[in-house]
C-alpha cells in the first residue's frame, strides 16, 4: 500500500475509500462486545477486497477494549479516538 497526500493505494493500484464498520468479539467471560463505526479503508475495486487500519485506530481500538472489559464503558460503544 501507499500513501500519499492522505490517500491510500491498494496493492492493485486503485484508490481505497473511507468505510466504518463494527468490530466485535466475544470476551473469555462469555461476553459480547462491539466498537462500532471503526474508520478502516477498503479497496474501491469490486474485484479486490482488500482493506487496511491504520496504526492509530488499532491503538484506540486496543485502549477503548481494555475499557470496556475493565467496565469503564459499555459493552457496546462508538468508535472514539483515545490516543
Amino acid at each position: 500500500m501507499t500513501m500519499v497526500a492522505e490517500k491510500i493505494r491498494c496493492r492493485c493500484g486503485t484508490l481505497m475509500d473511507t468505510i466504518e464498520k463494527d468490530v466485535s468479539w466475544i470476551g473469555s467471560d462469555g461476553s459480547r462486545y462491539v466498537i462500532r463505526k471503526v474508520p478502516m479503508y477498503s479497496c474501491s475495486n469490486h474485484g479486490c477486497s482488500e482493506e487496511y487500519t491504520s496504526s492509530n485506530v488499532q491503538i484506540n481500538v486496543s485502549i477503548l477494549a481494555d475499557e470496556m472489559r475493565n467496565g469503564n464503558l459499555s459493552k457496546s460503544t462508538d468508535y472514539e479516538e483515545r490516543f
